[in-house]
This record gives C-alpha cells, structure tokens and sequence, in this order.
C-alpha cells in the first residue's frame, strides 16, 4: 500500500515544500487546528516535527552570497521579464542578507508531519484536509510519495541523519530569525494537573484544572461576552467541588444560578 503500516496504524508522511513570503510569532499555534472556533484542524494523531541543521557558517554564508549576487544580476536584466519568480527570488535572497547582517546563523530546517490513520482509505482523506488546511496559511504541503520511511526516520526524536540533509531535499535555508516563528513549540493549554475541573478545549485538548493548584491565591476570573455561557461554566465548577465533598458560597446577584 501507498504508505506505512505501523502496528494497527497506517502512517502518511508530509514535508512543507512551501513557505509564506511572512508569518509571526505564535503562527504555529494554528498548525494542529483553529484555536478561536475549533472548526478546523488535523483531527487524526499526528507527529509533527522541526529539523534543524546548522551548516559551518561562514561556508554557508558565502554560498549564499554568491547565490545572491547571481540573482540580483539576473533580477535586474531582460531575464526578469521572462521569469518574473527572480523577483521573489531576489527578495528572500535580500531578507537572509539583512539578518546575517544583524548577527542572525544560517540554518536549514525540515518541518515535517505523520498522520497516523485507520486504514488507507482514511489516511486518503487526512492527507487532503492537512492540504486544505495548511493551504490556508500559506504553507505548502507534500505528501512523501514512495519515500514514506526515510522522512518518517528522520522525523523521530533524535532520528535525523546528518548525510540525509542533502538526500531528503526537504531542508530549507533561512536566518534563526525566521525559523523561530515556524518550530511547532505552541499548543492548547493542558490545565493544572489535577482533575477538580475537566475541561477540553476546541481541538480536543484535555484540561484538567484545579483551582488549588497554585501556590500563591486560589482565584480565577470567568470573562466573556453576553450570553456566551459564563454562569454555566461557574455552575459547573460549583458542581465539581461539590461532587468532592466541599462547600461553596455563591453570591449570585443576578438570579444566575437559582434554577440551575
């Protein structure tokens, strides 16, 4: 089959071939799904992984320059009405430039994902919504067709071989500056600990909260707007304590939780 058959899991990989022209901070926060409305996401378990190899960096440095200097000559001659990606090309060539001037590293990187599917029809399936969803930012994804298990190896913590960098083609040249906003460090918030409260957020993120987990006050704020479900979640964390055997006071000045 067309894929990775891992115990009872059948295992696609996919490599971003394709980068926005510009991101920021928190950007990888939308990458496992939408954290606003939950809408939309990756709702298959996935691996998600960010290789990063720094080359020698004076070497890397003056390969670049050269690369650079070659596309401003060609960006600015008869060739750019013909191929007009030199533009582009010109640009990035110009941005890297600038941070190695401000002190920044080259650095390759490899930002891969691995779904984790039921069978192949499945795994068909969760490969175009990752499409479609990555899309969406500007991310361009590849799914590695007939070269599922050396980008799967290489995605395994402390899986990557270095002799693959240049064999995979799937690392791209930036500044530190730039991969920061892409290392997939972001995710739902996953509660206290402990499970006084349980809550899940949009994407599916198990929260397991207690208000006693702290070790300073014992206070939370519940804050959103009209009619969105304020006195239901209090009521729920009324209900929570009370199930364990505590006492609670409500001052309930609107009638909010008489009936409830």
């Amino acid at each position: 089959a067309d894929g990775l058959q891992i115990g009872d899991a059948f295992v696609k990989t996919l490599s971003v071939k394709g980068f926005p022209r510009r991101t920021g901070f928190g950007v990888a926060g939308t990458f496992l799904g939408d954290m606003l409305t939950g809408s939309r996401g990756i709702r298959e378990p996935v691996l998600m992984s960010a290789t990063l190899y720094f080359p020698d960096t004076q070497s890397a440095k003056n390969r670049l320059d050269q690369k650079r200097y070659w596309t401003i000559n060609q960006a600015y001659g008869p060739l750019l009405k013909f191929v007009p990606q030199l533009a582009v090309k010109k640009e990035g060539f110009d941005a890297l430039h600038e941070a190695f001037q401000d002190g920044d590293r080259p650095v390759r990187i490899y930002l891969s994902m691995s779904l984790f599917c039921r069978n192949a029809k499945h795994a068909e399936a969760a490969v175009s919504n990752a499409k479609t969803y990555w899309i969406e930012s500007n991310f361009k994804l590849v799914e590695d067709k007939y070269f599922y298990l050396p980008c799967f190896l290489n995605s395994l913590p402390f899986g990557p071989d270095r002799s693959a960098v240049a064999d995979l083609h799937r690392f791209k040249t930036m500044a530190t500056r730039h991969t920061i906003p892409l290392l997939p460090l972001f995710g739902d918030w996953k509660g206290t600990g402990t499970a006084d409260i349980q809550l899940f957020s949009r994407n599916g993120q198990v929260m397991n909260m207690s208000l006693f987990d702290s070790d300073a006050s014992f206070n939370a704020v519940v804050a959103a707007q009209s009619g969105s479900g304020k006195s239901f979640l209090t009521n729920e964390i009324i209900s929570a304590y009370l199930s364990q055997g505590g006492q609670v006071w409500a001052i309930d000045v609107g009638g909010s939780y008489a009936k409830q």
